[in-house]
């Protein structure tokens, strides 16, 4: 079975000049797979969703870079559910989904996100609605 995970995204060096976050890693982008795709949503606008819809093979990587956001998850198998909020001041942030999680961002607030994928999603969503 997959685990989900999640949390503030790591620095990986800060100096006087810049801070660099390690926003793709090993341990974030999906099971240690290769990444297929990476989209940029700027703004996801409040009220808004994405989502609502599960892979069968595919894992995702959301990685969160401004607003306040709730993402709801649910495995569709077992049915275990997992509902997390997701403020400024966590950020930025990220929730990586494996296979058969069903997965819903829910915009609070203009949200700035990215999504990494492992596979091809025109070929692996199923929607589920959460």
């Amino acid at each position: 079975m997959y685990t989900i995970t999640h949390g503030t995204v790591p620095v990986g060096h800060k100096d006087n000049r810049r801070t660099i976050f390690d926003v793709l890693t090993e341990g974030n982008a999906g099971g240690g797979r290769a990444l297929y795709n990476l989209a940029y949503f700027d703004p996801l606008r409040p009220g808004n969703s994405i989502g609502n819809h599960f892979h069968c093979e595919t894992w995702e990587t959301y990685i969160i870079l401004s607003g306040d956001s709730v993402m709801s998850l649910q495995n569709v198998e077992t049915g275990e559910s997992l509902v997390i909020t997701i403020t400024e001041d966590l950020l930025p942030y990220h929730v990586t989904i494996p296979p058969k999680v069903a997965h819903r961002l829910d915009a609070k607030s203009q949200t700035t996100l990215l999504i990494a994928t492992t596979g091809n999603t025109n070929l692996d969503t199923i929607p589920h609605t959460l």
